[in-house]
């Protein structure tokens, strides 16, 4: 069990078992990837905004992307980001 920091208002959180990552959405309009190190000890590896109320995200470990919902603002219309999460810099991932 751990606690970790981040984004505030978060709405969608996935596990990539495959790269040991957690990835979270907010309505604060960000997407946040925290890489799991060791069995005791994650990072942050990306932050980023998406929009206003962005939260919603999915992630589909068949295809290796991750998918985030951002709906329209101001003149931007709605539209789906999708992410090819990379491998780790140090090769295979060890939980």
């Amino acid at each position: 069990m751990a606690t970790l920091p981040t984004i505030e208002d978060t709405s969608g959180v996935a596990y990539d078992a495959q790269h040991c990552r957690i990835y979270t959405t907010g309505l604060a309009g960000f997407v946040h990837a925290i890489q799991q190190v060791d069995p005791n000890r994650y990072e942050t590896i990306a932050r980023f905004p998406t929009g206003p109320h962005a939260g919603t995200s999915y992630f589909m470990p068949e295809l290796n992307r991750f998918f985030v919902a951002v709906p329209p603002h101001e003149r931007q219309s709605a539209e789906v980001w999708v992410f090819e999460p990379l491998p780790n810099r140090s090769g295979e991932c060890k939980p």
